[in-house]
């Protein structure tokens, strides 16, 4: 497999996972999703509206990856290197 794919969706992996942890906390105000062993700091209460925005916020990101991949699937390698 070409290293520069390989990259590419390293890459991309930690986007998105970057992408997750803003979601978390910026519209769930939970401060980091690392698991830290104590109820206080890994569950959170969150509001229905807090929660509707962050399903929503996840599902843009999802779809936005799902065109990025069948853009990679339609044109091969050159479209993941120009994404």
């Amino acid at each position: 497999m070409n290293k520069l794919i390989i990259r590419t969706a390293l890459n991309r992996w930690r986007k998105r996972d970057e992408a997750i942890e803003a979601i978390a906390r910026d519209i769930l105000d939970i401060e980091t999703l690392t698991e830290r062993k104590r109820d206080s700091l890994d569950f959170h209460e969150v509001s229905v509206w807090q929660l509707r925005d962050a399903l929503l916020a996840a599902y843009k990101l999802g779809a936005g990856d799902v065109y990025l991949d069948v853009a990679f699937d339609a044109a091969g390698e050159e479209a993941i290197t120009n994404g």
